[in-house]
Order: C-alpha cells, then sequence, then structure tokens
C-alpha cells in the first residue's frame, strides 16, 4: 500500500518541537510542545493561533476528554485545563518521570 502525502497549510507558531496535536472537533486542534505553549488552531486559519496556556515545562501528551484537556508534562505533572474559560483549576503530581501517553474512556482516565 502506498501512502501520499503532501503540504497544504503550515501552522506556524510554536517556537520550539511540537510533540503533540490534538483534534476538538471537525475544524479545531490544540498542539503543544517543547515551549511549553498550548495553542487552539482553526483549519481555515492557519497563521493565528489562540493561546490557551503557558505551560511551566514542556509538554508530551494532550486529550480533549468530556470538554476539560488533559495535559501530561515532563516533570510527570498533569495539568487539567477548562475549555469553558482556560483557567488550569488542576495540577498533579502523578509521577516522578515524564508522562508521554493519555487515553480515556467513558468513565475512566488513564495517564502514564
Amino acid at each position: 500500500m502506498r501512502i501520499t502525502l503532501s503540504n497544504i497549510k503550515q501552522f506556524l507558531g510554536h517556537q520550539n518541537a511540537i510533540y503533540v496535536l490534538t483534534k476538538l472537533d471537525d475544524e479545531e486542534f490544540l498542539s503543544s510542545g517543547a515551549d511549553g505553549l498550548l495553542l487552539k488552531w482553526n483549519i481555515n486559519n492557519p497563521k493565528e493561533a489562540q493561546l490557551l496556556a503557558r505551560l511551566e515545562e514542556p509538554a508530551y501528551c494532550l486529550m480533549n476528554w468530556k470538554g476539560i484537556i488533559v495535559i501530561g508534562l515532563k516533570s510527570g505533572k498533569c495539568v487539567v485545563l477548562n475549555q469553558e474559560n482556560n483557567k488550569l483549576p488542576r495540577v498533579l503530581q502523578l509521577s516522578n518521570s515524564s508522562l508521554f501517553s493519555v487515553i480515556g474512556s467513558n468513565e475512566n482516565l488513564f495517564i502514564g
């Protein structure tokens, strides 16, 4: 099976490597990475991103779960951001190691 890739649009806004992308809906997605910026993008406007948060450190995993953005950081902290008001209601130290993956089910969230 052959897969063909093409560069359709460039989304420029990060100052360093991007480690994670996650879809919000058919037109919007989030990105984060080494610069600690959490940006919200619209596929129809690649030149403008909405800054949702400046994180203390690099983000390695990210998920939109039931209207809440869950972010795993290099230090093992988990940041929970409410999409409604973009406030950082919780920062939890879950591990002494970096958090690289987050998945969710209907009732549970798993991060590690």
